[in-house]
């Protein structure tokens, strides 16, 4: 590619603190803004993931230790209501001695 003989006499009269002026303005400049787009893009991607899991794991421990025995104790209730052939009785109150952690032994 050739440069146009108006140009070409322009750059070669440019001083340093112009060609640096230019280089700054064409190059450096939208190379910076595209960095710095590029790393809020990726923090804000990072920011989303973490309100994600925070919601995900919102819930503690206790509270779902809590519902999973408030859960077993309304199942345990229940397999009382169930009928069936003696198989069927046997491994339900198998069933209901785990869900009462083993206290019908």
């Amino acid at each position: 590619m050739r440069l146009r003989p108006k140009a070409k006499t322009y750059i070669e009269k440019m001083t340093d603190d112009q060609a640096l002026a230019l280089l700054e303005k064409k190059w450096i400049s939208p190379l910076v803004s595209s960095f710095e787009a590029m790393s809020s893009a990726v923090l804000e991607s990072l920011e989303s993931k973490i309100k994600n899991l925070t919601k995900k794991y919102d819930i503690g421990l206790s509270t779902l230790e809590k519902q999973i025995e408030e859960s077993e104790k309304d199942l345990s209730k229940m397999i009382d209501d169930l009928s069936g052939d003696q198989n069927d009785l046997d491994a339900l109150k198998d069933l209901k001695n785990l869900l009462d952690g083993g206290k019908n032994d």
